[in-house]
């Protein structure tokens, strides 16, 4: 269930106009198939950046 949550999350920034946050959830959705260049690093960099994005979201709506 919790799978499916950030499934849905990830899909939505993919349509971001923030480029770099869309790339960072289309690496993350191809998560288990990802080519082996990339690095724990990047992967856990691209994970906090998620949050951080999902965190100031949920912050204006909860300020509002």
């Amino acid at each position: 269930m919790i799978e499916e949550k950030v499934k849905d999350i990830l899909k939505k920034y993919t349509k971001s106009q923030q480029e770099d946050l869309a790339k960072i959830a289309e690496q993350l959705l191809l998560f288990p198939e990802m080519e082996e260049k990339i690095k724990a690093v990047d992967i856990y960099a691209d994970v906090v950046y998620i949050i951080e994005e999902n965190f100031r979201s949920e912050h204006a709506k909860r300020s509002a």
